[in-house]
């Protein structure tokens, strides 16, 4: 019995049996290895009375088996078929991975031009490129992705990705949906679009104003 990955699930049992009584019944899927179902199941006659193919439609996700039990099936001689074996297991995947990004750099106001977030998917991704997520500006732009750099954290789970930032602005990274993908072709739900960091180059001028003893700053500059 031959199982595979994927979204769906296909067998095939070979040669084993001879006589026309191999049906659903016989079968056994298994969820996590501990439940036993045989209502997903479809077969598919390829050599009469000899050989079948099983073809499995999950309604959830889970980890699945196929066997034959003995005594439940017989050959034209009443011989009982022995057991098939059990090892080959099926992950069925199809929900979507999510992913989290916070900003790394404290306070979000910053006048530091190297800017950090962490990324973390709540599952292992295919592949992971900085390249596939999007740096933003709040007027909408969107920047050159090339200024993304990564370290990793955790092997296509969790991420540092950083930028050198030259210019003031108000910067969000974001991985939008189908950016990345799980190993079963799952496509990310878009990230959280709150880790934004506020980016200020420019420096406060003063005036003085001595009849009145009045200060101003420049910009409406928050100061400390």
């Amino acid at each position: 019995v031959h199982g595979d990955l994927g979204n769906g699930t296909f067998w095939e049992a070979n040669r084993i049996l001879k006589k026309t009584n191999f049906d659903g019944g016989v079968l056994c899927c298994v969820d996590d290895v501990t439940s036993q179902s045989t209502s997903e199941l479809k077969l598919k006659e390829v050599i009469p009375d000899q050989e079948y193919l099983v073809e499995m439609q999950a309604t959830k996700d889970g980890i699945f088996a196929i066997k034959v039990d003995e005594f439940a099936v017989f050959d034209c001689a009443d011989n009982p078929v022995i057991a098939s074996n059990f090892d080959q297991l099926s992950v069925i995947d199809t929900t979507p991975p999510k992913v989290v990004i916070d900003l790394l750099t404290f306070p979000n106001i910053t006048n530091v031009i190297n800017v950090s977030w962490n990324v973390k998917f709540s599952e292992v991704i295919g592949s992971f490129t900085p390249k596939n997520l999007t740096l933003i500006e709040k007027n909408g732009t969107i920047l050159d992705n090339s200024i993304l750099t990564s370290v990793t954290v955790q092997e296509n789970l969790e991420y540092i990705v950083s930028a050198q930032l030259n210019f003031s602005g108000v910067f969000t990274l974001i991985a939008r949906s189908s950016s990345f993908y799980d190993r079963a072709w799952n496509p990310i739900q878009q990230s959280n679009n709150d880790a934004t960091v506020v980016l200020d180059l420019t420096k406060p001028t003063i005036t003085l104003e001595n009849e009145n003893m009045l200060v101003t700053f420049s910009n409406n500059s928050l100061v400390h």
